[in-house]
């Protein structure tokens, strides 16, 4: 078992020779027994809390999480712990300020994404296909489209990140409206900000990344146990 302090880095440079201001991690735990791993006892208890099928859920988004603050500002910051916000539900980071998190998950894969505070910045995964013509029905706005041959649930993935951008100001997925832009999709929120967005093929999983810096954010895939994974960046709208 390899714990979560320990989690191997690929694929990208040494993270503390880069130190970018956002930092965007991707883990699969698929496979990987927790039993050993090094979640603390208030996150043993709290996991606890859940039914079983939501707790391995829950305990590997808290490992993601606090692996990535590891990175992004060094091995104690990663003994903090998540909270939820009283208000929104948001995950917040308890004994560390400054600092914003957001966090998603499918199954045994989990995106996470870490932020100076102020920054607006969110991150939504998604099984690839998983948005239905309903759902997508649901979630657009007025007069909004989705480009022909483009999987719907890019943009839910969009608007999920969006949501969790603004920290969920805007309740409704229909009041966030993505633009299809030559150089890569935005998205509006009902206060006139448009936020800028990435959009990433994770072997069947659709990962978007919205709001300020995303341009310049820093991706690392994190390998729990043996799994090889590669990440691929779409030109324009299409992944």
């Amino acid at each position: 078992m390899t714990a979560a302090s320990d989690l191997t880095v690929e694929e990208i440079p040494p993270i503390r020779k880069v130190e970018p201001a956002v930092l965007a991690v991707l883990a699969d735990w698929t496979g990987v027994n927790l039993d050993s791993a090094e979640a603390s006892a208030w996150e043993r208890r709290a996991a606890e809390t859940y039914p079983p099928w939501r707790r391995r859920e829950w305990l590997i988004g808290r490992l993601t999480a606090r692996a990535a603050l590891s990175l992004r500002y060094g091995r104690r910051a990663g003994q903090a712990e998540l909270v939820p916000d009283g208000v929104s539900g948001a995950p917040r980071v308890r004994g560390l300020r400054g600092v914003e998190v957001s966090l998603s998950h499918t199954g045994d894969r989990v995106a996470c994404v870490v932020a100076p505070a102020g920054r607006q910045v969110g991150i939504d995964v998604e099984v690839r296909g998983r948005c239905d013509p309903e759902l997508a029905r649901r979630i657009l706005g007025p007069g909004e489209t989705i480009p022909a041959g483009l999987d719907p649930t890019v943009l839910w993935t969009l608007k999920e990140a969006a949501y969790k951008a603004v920290i969920g100001r805007w309740s409704g997925l229909r009041a966030y409206r993505v633009h299809w832009l030559p150089d890569g999709p935005a998205v509006s929120v009902p206060a006139g900000l448009r936020l800028p967005s990435r959009t990433f093929d994770w072997e069947g999983t659709v990962v978007a990344l919205v709001g300020h810096e995303v341009h310049t954010t820093e991706l690392t895939l994190l390998d729990p146990g043996a799994r090889g994974t590669s990440l691929t960046e779409p030109k324009g709208q299409r992944i």
